[in-house]
């Protein structure tokens, strides 16, 4: 639910992929035979009410990140991340290559 807690609150793209969608909280029991089970207790919903379980969040910036990625060093999903942040954080190119001259208007 972090990612749903980020969007809502503006801090930013979500970026990797959607989640699974398995978001239902449940609690186990252990019973006297030693078997043990689990049953659902919490239902986990947006603040409009729609019921988050079996409905992935989506991403902004949908990134894979094959496997094996991570032994080699390598977080496509990481890179593309910061990619998107130095794109926002960096202006824009002028398409003029001339640099400014500031004057000071006489008086």
């Amino acid at each position: 639910m972090f990612s749903e807690g980020f969007r809502r609150l503006g801090l930013g793209k979500v970026v990797g992929k959607p989640t699974a969608g398995a978001v239902i909280s449940t609690q186990g029991w252990h019973l006297l035979d030693g078997t043990w089970f689990r049953l659902p207790r919490f239902k986990i919903a947006t603040m409009e009410g729609e019921n988050t379980e079996l409905k992935p969040r989506p991403v902004d910036i949908d990134v894979d990140r094959p496997l094996g990625e991570s032994a080699k060093g390598i977080d496509s999903q990481l890179d593309a991340a910061v990619g998107e942040l130095l794109r926002q954080i960096t202006p824009p190119h002028h398409a003029s290559t001339s640099s400014a001259v500031l004057t000071t208007p006489s008086k």
